[in-house]
């Protein structure tokens, strides 16, 4: 299963069991293996082949994607830092709240400065992580949990007013999750 937003900003949700989807102005072109059916049911065969379609996001375009990519592929500047976790260190392969001001310090520097991007799950010589580390030591264990953490950091370090104007959203490179926070430069330092 997978998510996509069409130009009027409305999110489908779609099942990719056997066969890939490409929707285009609404509508569906697919293209169905052999095996498939057609059936708009999924059958319980086709249950490894809808985890490995959730597990492989390029089947349905994620438009962050080719941002971090171009990210990565122009390495860290003044607009733009990567962190390998936002709370795991993995030098001493263990939670570090080091690791937690560092994304905090990240992002006032943003904040107090032009602004820029951090990106969560990514080394400083741009190899994606992933961010499941993060996730085993949040509350809820997983994207979700991470976000509310995420925001509930800035919010009670950065202030309510300055946390508004970060934008958090996800992409899925090589099948692993990284964390995009925008950061707009603050009006006042």
């Amino acid at each position: 299963m997978g998510c996509i937003d069409n130009d009027k900003g409305e999110t489908r949700i779609i099942e990719v069991p056997e066969h890939n989807i490409l929707y285009t102005d609404g509508e569906s072109n697919e293209e169905q293996s052999p095996e498939s059916n057609g059936s708009a049911e999924p059958q319980a065969s086709q249950e490894s082949s809808r985890e490995q379609a959730e597990a492989d996001s390029d089947i349905v375009e994620d438009p962050n994607r080719a941002m971090v990519r171009k990210l990565i592929a122009e390495h860290e500047n003044s607009h733009s830092e990567f962190k390998s976790s936002a709370r795991w260190n993995y030098k001493k392969n263990g939670q570090d709240a080091a690791m937690e001001l560092a994304v905090v310090k990240t992002v006032a520097g943003f904040l107090n400065a032009k602004g820029g991007t951090l990106l969560i799950g990514v080394d400083d010589d741009g190899q994606v992580l992933g961010l499941d580390n993060d996730y085993k030591i949040t509350p809820k264990g997983n994207k979700d949990g991470f976000e509310l953490w995420l925001s509930n950091t800035f919010m009670s370090c950065l202030g309510k007013t300055e946390s508004l104007g970060l934008q958090t959203s996800f992409a899925a490179i090589d099948g692993k999750d990284i964390c995009l926070v925008e950061v707009q430069p603050s009006s006042k330092p």
